[in-house]
């Protein structure tokens, strides 16, 4: 039967790419480990490590069993910190994951609450591109990540919670020709640059739809840039022609209506939805879970606010 030191074992050979320094990085006889990895060997049926050089390195087959085994290992390591957390929630550390407007939006009054009430708990944040942010949700090194909901990947192990649903507008610098005009559609777009953070299929599927409707090729429409950042796309935006399609929630900031204007378009596009992605396994912790919680609190009173 299959035990955890199997895991272990194979584990401690991948990382350090041999048998003779895995055996004395674990403290067991090099014999005692070979006959571990021959026995993972059988119960998989397939070929988990190869020679290379005077390595031993990963077969496909073993590339992936070494993937869910760190999975595994990791949610058995957890499991003592998260039992403590049952009793106390004042003592662990919780790992986040935000892209960039998610960081400038929320970042600062959830974080000031959490580590207001929770100030013996550390908090790492790591902002970034959704798709590297769900790279590390799956190799464990993240507790949870928030994004928006089209770009999470829903088919990988995760569990997805709904957080906030706004409308998305369309902004120009102010002075900017298309001001003048009465009534717009996307056939007015198709002298400007267009600028937009990474949009979802499901924005440019309806893009396209529009584009048809009102007769305009949509290669016509042009994505002149795509930038997580969308501080950069604002300033560009201020010093340029382009148009800037942004979701309400970040164009509530005074700085957006200093420089900027809003556009208004006969055609409305979908509300930009954001969630929050946390891995089936390992069970996230209290201290995540709590974290959500203030999340959706002050996430509610935001949208309560500006409404």
């Amino acid at each position: 039967m299959i035990e955890l030191r199997h895991f272990q074992h194979f584990i401690a050979v991948v990382n350090s790419k041999g048998i003779r320094q895995a055996a004395r990085d674990i403290h067991i006889s090099p014999s005692s480990l070979t006959r571990s990895i021959q026995f993972l060997e059988e119960y998989y049926e397939a070929p988990l490590l190869q020679r290379h050089g005077k390595q031993m390195i990963p077969t496909p087959h073993g590339e992936l069993v070494f993937k869910e085994f760190k999975g595994i290992f990791k949610g058995v390591e957890s499991i003592k910190p998260k039992l403590a957390q049952l009793d106390s929630l004042d003592h662990g550390s919780l790992r986040v994951g935000l892209n960039p407007t998610v960081a400038d939006t929320l970042l600062p009054k959830i974080g000031t609450r959490f580590i207001t009430e929770y100030p013996n708990v550390r908090i790492t944040t790591d902002i970034g591109t959704v798709t590297r942010l769900m790279n590390l949700l799956d190799d464990g090194e993240l507790d949870l990540i928030i994004g928006l909901d089209g770009v999470l990947e829903k088919e990988r192990s995760i569990e997805v919670i709904s957080l906030l649903d706004t409308e998305v507008f369309w902004w120009v610098r102010k002075n900017h020709p298309l001001l003048r005009k009465e009534k717009i559609g996307l056939a007015d777009f198709v002298n400007y640059p267009l600028l937009s953070q990474y949009l979802p299929p499901v924005y440019e599927d309806y893009l396209y739809e529009l584009c048809m409707q009102d007769g305009v090729h949509p290669s016509s429409v042009k994505q002149a840039h795509q930038c997580d950042d969308y501080r950069a796309l604002y300033l560009m935006t201020s010093q340029s022609d382009a148009i800037f399609m942004s979701h309400a929630f970040i164009s509530n900031n005074d700085y957006f209506t200093d420089k900027l204007c809003r556009l208004h378009t006969h055609q409305q596009m979908p509300n930009a939805k954001f969630s929050i992605a946390l891995p089936l396994q390992p069970i996230p912790s209290p201290l995540a879970r709590r974290y959500i919680e203030i999340l959706q609190e002050e996430t509610d009173l935001m949208i309560s606010f500006s409404g």
